[in-house]
């Protein structure tokens, strides 16, 4: 799907060093990490009726040996992909 809009967004240098570090763990850009954490964060919005806590309480999923988040580039919303583990 072809991006539309730009949102820029300001970090210090700590955090951008941290989400790049994350991103790359999992085998996607800072770009695209965003761009998943806000759709996730839009449809759990949408689904609690507006009523959530900030900043969120990160619930921990249980992922597969060698599976990586890569949706942010997919049609399917969460999406995971199978990748070789080194």
């Amino acid at each position: 799907m072809k991006k539309e809009a730009s949102l820029p967004v300001r970090l210090d240098p700590d955090e951008k060093r941290r989400l790049k570090e994350a991103a790359e763990r999992m085998g996607l850009n800072p770009s695209a990490m965003i761009r998943l954490l806000v759709r996730s964060f839009v449809e759990e919005y949408d689904r609690s009726g507006g009523h959530l806590e900030l900043p969120p309480r990160w619930r921990k999923e249980a992922v597969a040996d060698g599976e990586r988040a890569c949706a942010a580039e997919s049609p399917v919303p969460y999406a995971v992909c199978r990748r070789k583990t080194r």
